[in-house]
């Protein structure tokens, strides 16, 4: 029963972050709120059986949740295989800059 309250309080969770669309997470309150996710995701797709470890890998490796970093895959070593950092990370730099230029010499934005 504690289980699928957990898994429960993840999808509210979840459903709250993504209506709000809120501003991109710190990196780990991505991997913090993904982590929580992708257990809630396997404990409902093994519908609580987590005596199965088989069927808890395998439901952890589908990834069936909604992540905050867009998309990615496991790899062999089981861990996470995607490009979060590269792309928002500069999107955002090319984007503070122009808003500091806009404001004037000796501007700040974040």
């Amino acid at each position: 029963m504690k289980v699928l309250v957990f898994a429960a309080c993840a999808a509210l969770l979840a459903a709250q972050v993504h209506a709000a669309e809120p501003k991109k997470p710190s990196f780990y309150g991505a991997q913090s709120y993904d982590s929580a996710n992708l257990i809630a995701s396997a404990v409902v797709a093994t519908k609580g059986k987590l005596s199965d470890k088989a069927a808890v890998q395998k439901a952890l490796e589908k990834a069936n949740f909604k992540s905050v970093r867009g998309g990615f895959k496991f790899g062999n070593n089981h861990f996470p295989i995607q490009n979060f950092y590269k792309a928002e990370v500069i999107k955002a730099a090319d984007e503070a800059l122009y808003r500091a230029k806009q404001g004037g010499r000796n501007r700040v934005s974040t």
